[in-house]
């Protein structure tokens, strides 16, 4: 799981919430990187590190995606 990663939204789904995974972003839990350098450029995060700070109780918390 290590070379495999995760989009933005769906980390965020699974860490419980997109202030959680910025927390997580911020101190370096979660490594991350951009296909460019651009500021709208897609991001993409490590998924052995988000599912190591997955979060069961958080995760269902929110309202339901369509």
């Amino acid at each position: 799981m290590n070379n495999k990663t995760f989009g933005l939204r769906e980390s965020a789904s699974i860490v419980g919430g997109m202030s959680r995974l910025q927390k997580l972003l911020d101190n370096g839990s979660i490594r991350f990187h951009k296909k460019s350098d651009k500021q709208n450029a897609k991001t993409f995060c490590n998924a052995w590190d988000v599912l190591k700070n997955a979060s069961i109780e958080r995760a269902i918390v929110g309202r339901p995606r369509k």
